[in-house]
């Protein structure tokens, strides 16, 4: 990626270590494209403020990446306002709220592993479709061979490593 021409889409951008990382990209005059669950004032805000920071371009988007047509239809929408799409960064902390284990409810752990896993691997899957149609890449066997067609990176929680029990599905 080349600072200032990076088309860049941070999923979780709006909040937290996501919007310092957009900010970050965009002081660097990247197109940033932050995606967040909601449209509203806090993703409004945050794209103004990627515009403050210098983005070439900068973007916001909202929708569920827990299944693929969701994850699908995010990273098009950032890839149509970006004119493509170089770079995803995937920085989702999740819609959580400290629960002791037991009283852990079914849906707040699929909202976790939706959010996180599910999330990350489908938003995935979707910003490599692009990549390789950027880049001419046009087959997974093409891609195989070494020609660069995008970067991803999964931000993860220091919970991962180190579990807290009021927070058992997102650790």
């Amino acid at each position: 990626m080349i600072p200032g021409r990076s088309r860049c889409l941070v999923v979780g951008g709006v909040r937290k270590l996501g919007r310092q990382i957009a900010l970050d990209l965009a002081s660097t005059g990247a197109a940033v494209c932050i995606a967040s669950r909601r449209r509203g004032k806090a993703l409004r805000a945050a794209v103004a403020d990627l515009r403050a920071a210098g983005a070439g371009t900068a973007a916001g988007t909202a929708g569920d990446v827990g299944d693929a047509d969701g994850a699908a239809r995010l990273v098009a929408e950032a890839a149509a306002a970006l004119g493509g799409l170089d770079a995803l960064v995937f920085a989702v902390s999740g819609p959580f709220a400290p629960h002791p284990p037991q009283d852990l409810s079914e849906r707040d752990w699929d909202l976790s592993l939706d959010s996180i896993a599910k999330g990350f691997f489908f938003s995935a899957c979707a910003a490599r479709e692009h990549f390789m149609a950027d880049s001419g890449v046009r087959s997974p066997e093409a891609a195989r061979t070494g020609a660069e067609a995008g970067v991803i990176i999964a931000i993860t929680d220091a919970m991962g490593l180190q579990p807290w029990s009021s927070f058992a599905a997102h650790g």
